[in-house]
């Protein structure tokens, strides 16, 4: 009987931290969010971050604002930086209830592409040819645990 009992406080112990624990893992959230952006997909971007935080918000407000009332060339520009932007989670750091995922990012130097040309045919056939220019960068995302599920705080 008392191993029942042991055995039945074991399982129920499991299914506690099991639940308690944030579903899904820092990395995978920032990876998340970052598919959500690249893709445009604002809605789904703002499912990853934090109630805390309006700054990310208000930058995901102020470019599908810029989207909409923008000519198109210059909205197809910003889809074009999206899709060519490429990242890599170098580090995380976890503690009990925060996050730190360091990220390497390879981003469009659209100040050198325009430069060379202010034509967005021209520059979809840079990016396809692999000649668009580039620049390296060093961000990392800050989570905290809401609710049980990891959501990204402050972008840096």
């Amino acid at each position: 009987m008392d191993r029942i009992i042991a055995v039945l406080l074991l399982v129920g112990m499991i299914a506690f931290i099991s639940l308690s624990l944030p579903q899904d893992s820092p990395d995978m959230v920032v990876e998340k969010y970052l598919k959500a952006v690249r893709a445009s997909d604002y809605e789904r971007a703002y499912t990853f971050i934090s109630k805390s935080d309006t700054t990310i918000i208000d930058w995901l407000e102020l470019i599908r604002y810029i989207k909409q009332v923008a000519p198109p060339q210059l909205a197809t520009l910003i889809d074009i930086a999206h899709c060519a932007t490429k990242q890599e989670i170098v580090k995380t750091t976890v503690e009990v209830d925060t996050a730190v995922v360091e990220i390497h990012s390879v981003v469009p130097d659209m100040e050198e592409t325009l430069k060379v040309t202010h034509k967005v045919e021209e520059i979809k056939s840079l990016l396809a040819q692999g000649a668009l220019p580039m620049r390296e960068r060093l961000g990392a995302c800050e989570l905290v645990v809401e609710e049980g599920v990891w959501k990204i705080s402050m972008v840096r």
